[in-house]
């Protein structure tokens, strides 16, 4: 199970919040930065993943530039059209079991996160066979 922002230790990926094409272009030239070992090992040791709505052109726009990403989904419909694009991972607020079972239907290489606010509930969602979680303070700190 991927639990993201438990720990700094426990899959250091850093999730920004993009709104634009633009701020997708920025977060692009930063990530070749942190790449080229320009910023601090700090950042180095976090992968760097951007995060958006559902929105098709910046979807689009990262698969083109193969960047890792991830797409906040609120119905089956986006989540099933945001698996054209290959998001690294689908977020979504509730109802994980149901887009779980749909991914390993459809044999989807996205996985799903649940967004959660405390420990509790990772065990919850393990037993569920879900992907994996995010603690909404991840998504909440970037912009």
């Amino acid at each position: 199970m991927i639990i993201i922002g438990a720990h700094a230790a426990v899959y250091p990926a850093r999730f920004v919040r993009v709104g634009s094409e633009e701020e997708l272009a920025s977060l692009r030239a930063m990530s070749a930065q942190v790449d080229s070992g320009i910023e601090t090992h700090e950042r180095v040791q976090s992968e760097i993943i951007a995060w958006f709505g559902y929105d098709l052109a910046l979807a689009e726009c990262a698969k083109s530039w193969h960047m890792p990403f991830a797409m906040r989904v609120g119905s089956v419909s986006e989540f099933l059209m945001s698996a054209y694009f290959l998001p690294r991972f689908v977020i979504v607020d509730s109802g994980a079991k149901a887009y779980q079972e749909i991914a390993d239907s459809y044999v989807l290489d996205s996985k799903v996160l649940q967004v959660i606010a405390s420990w509790e509930e990772i065990e919850l969602y393990a037993r569920q066979g879900i992907d994996g979680v995010i603690f909404a303070h991840v998504l909440e700190k970037e912009r």
